[in-house]
């Protein structure tokens, strides 16, 4: 499962400071652990090599405090106005079982049936297990809304 959530997180300073950092917000896209809760110290482990790797300034992770993290749809970064989350909970791209032993195929949520499928048509078909996580972060990334 790949799901993107919003971060609210803050660096912290080697030394105490007079005033308090700035909040600040990114977007992530969990992978590894995404079935987990947020709360989770997996989930902000990664939450937190992800952000000190994005900003290319922060050389250590620990010095990342996080105050939340709020999930968002899964298949697109930034939703305003998702025509997935009211049938399809906010989900565009599901996996399931595949038709072979240690695979999944992944299906495409259709909102609003057309050309002959009815709610989902087939987008992937036997992807093993192993890649399946990566395999989805690409179609997220890379399908959008569009």
């Amino acid at each position: 499962m790949v799901r993107s959530v919003k971060v609210r997180w803050r660096e912290m300073p080697y030394r105490r400071p007079a005033e308090e950092p700035p909040w600040r917000e990114s977007v992530c896209i969990l992978e590894e652990h995404a079935d987990e809760p947020n709360t989770s110290m997996d989930n902000f482990i990664d939450l937190k090599k992800t952000i000190a790797s994005a900003s290319g300034v922060l050389q250590d992770a620990n010095r990342i405090e996080i105050d939340s993290v709020t999930n968002l749809c899964n298949c697109q970064p930034h939703p305003s106005n998702c025509v997935y989350k009211a049938k399809f909970t906010g989900r565009r791209f599901v996996m399931e079982t595949g038709n072979r032993i240690g695979y999944v195929s992944i299906f495409e949520n259709i909102p609003n049936p057309a050309d002959g499928y009815p709610d989902r048509r087939i987008t992937v078909e036997n992807v093993r297990k192993d890649y399946s996580a990566g395999v989805l972060a690409v179609l997220v990334e890379q399908e959008g809304h569009r």
